[in-house]
């Protein structure tokens, strides 16, 4: 009898070890896919503000290109749609947006906001249908918002052209962006993640991302880390499932001031290593967060005062060894990690 149970208790065991093992792959499976949009996401934007720069020469208008790419890459993302075929209606639509500009600027001495608006419905009309949007929205800085624009269900996005594999690139910049996704694989159900977050994430850090990618346009060799900046995007995300959304609010502030940083102010450079630093720094502060919350029997209150509490002088240089190996999983590993959590334990 005492056997049985003896074998009973090690079966328990060992499916306990196999649940806790699928769970911990299934897990990780998910962060890959998550992590697959953001870098997709992130590479059509570059394309987008790179083909519009390079005719325009004006930053405003480029974020404007890129705002158009965002709103459909969203919307095609809801529907469901083949990620490789987002990459793609989301190129063309970039080339079409600036080929329709540069025709409008041949014609007419002069382009008007309101030409610009008829411009960009034609595309959204070419690539997600029919759509609903307001006229407080005609001006350079887009204010579109990818969760509140209005779609009419209409079939008539561009068909996918298949094309040879790509490298894979592990920095977004102006000279050069490659495409790293070669993979037909289709949108996961909502139900594997939340898919809602994946839109929040995206549309909390737009701005973020447009002026890192102005800084590759403005600043010749210049680099921004594909790597660093998903891995921000889903300390964002995970954030989000903890429904700290005032938290996200604060660090997006935080890095929004150090971007604008880096344009006005002359003794700060603007380089791969200081963004790099940037992102890798917002990270670690999220893990924190979400670190305090678990800790603190998921308070938000508790964790925001325990959080403020933290001295957060860095004292280390997060130097070219974690510059593009570093993941999510890995910044429990970093020493200013372990350096705020050193202080929650005194």
């Amino acid at each position: 009898m005492g056997a049985n149970i003896i074998h009973l208790k090690k079966c328990k065991e060992s499916k306990d070890l196999e649940l806790s093992s699928s769970f911990s792959t299934q897990t990780n499976s998910e962060k890959v896919k998550i992590n697959r949009y953001f870098a997709t996401l992130l590479q059509v934007i570059t394309k987008a503000m790179q083909t519009n720069y390079e005719f325009s020469d004006s930053p405003p208008r480029s974020i404007v290109c890129s705002d158009v790419v965002i709103n459909i890459f969203v919307v095609l993302l809801k529907r469901g749609v083949n990620i490789h075929k987002i990459r793609k209606t989301c190129e063309k639509a970039a080339i079409f947006y600036t080929e329709s500009l540069k025709l409008l600027h041949y014609c007419l001495h002069e382009i008007k906001l309101r030409q610009i608006m008829d411009i960009k419905r034609l595309v959204y009309l070419k690539t997600i249908g029919e759509y609903s949007i307001s006229d407080d929205d005609c001006n350079y800085v887009d204010s579109e918002s990818p969760l509140s624009l209005k779609i009419y269900p209409m079939d008539t996005t561009m068909e996918r052209e298949d094309d040879d594999d790509e490298e894979e690139c592990d920095s977004l910049s102006a000279k050069s962006c490659e495409s790293n996704e070669s993979e037909h694989s289709m949108i996961p159900s909502p139900t594997v993640f939340n898919s809602s977050l994946i839109y929040k994430s995206i549309h909390v850090l737009k701005h973020v991302i447009q002026n890192l990618i102005q800084c590759t346009l403005e600043f010749e060799d210049t680099k921004v880390s594909v790597n660093h900046l998903c891995m921000l995007m889903y300390s964002i995300y995970s954030v989000y499932e903890i429904k700290g959304d005032l938290f996200v609010k604060k660090i997006v502030s935080m890095l929004s001031d150090c971007v604008e940083d880096f344009f006005s102010n002359p003794s700060r450079p603007c380089n791969t290593h200081s963004i790099s630093h940037q992102l890798i720094e917002m990270s670690i502060l999220c893990k924190v967060y979400i670190y305090i919350f678990r800790k603190t029997m998921d308070s938000h209150d508790i964790s925001t005062i325990c959080f403020e509490s933290l001295d957060f002088e860095c004292t280390d240089d997060f130097g070219e060894q974690f510059h593009n190996e570093m993941d999510f999983d890995d910044l429990d590993t970093h020493p200013y990690y372990n350096q705020l959590v050193d202080q929650l334990s005194t």
